[in-house]
Formats: structure tokens, sequence, C-alpha cells
């Protein structure tokens, strides 16, 4: 067995009250998400400049 994460879920329900201690607003949650996984992208394509991303859609095609 072999496991693939996967990032297709929706984050929902998503919550943290470190963020409130931190006087963080709960509302840059998914915000400072986005912004991670860009950053990481980067970080990718500047150590393996020939690293393929793909993308894809959740749907049908996840049977095949």
């Amino acid at each position: 067995m072999r496991y693939e994460p996967k990032f297709n879920q929706n984050l929902t329900e998503v919550y943290s009250n470190y963020l409130a201690k931190n006087g963080i607003r709960q509302g840059e949650f998914f915000h400072r998400y986005a912004q991670g996984i860009y950053q990481l992208y980067e970080k990718l394509l500047e150590r393996y400049p020939n690293f393929l991303i793909e993308g894809w859609h959740q749907g049908a095609d996840d049977l095949i």
C-alpha cells in the first residue's frame, strides 16, 4: 500500500485558538494557506527548475 497525499479536500471547519492569541485574524487563515502553497512551489522550482507541477480537478478523472 502506498500513501498518496491529496490536497483536494475542502478546508472547512478550520479554526485555531492560536491565531487569536497571537493577534492573527481568523479570516487570514485561507489567504496565508494559499501564500504558503505558492511559496512551496517557488522553492521547488528554484531548486529543481525542470520540476513539473500538475494540477487537476476533482471529479470523474479520479476514478481512472
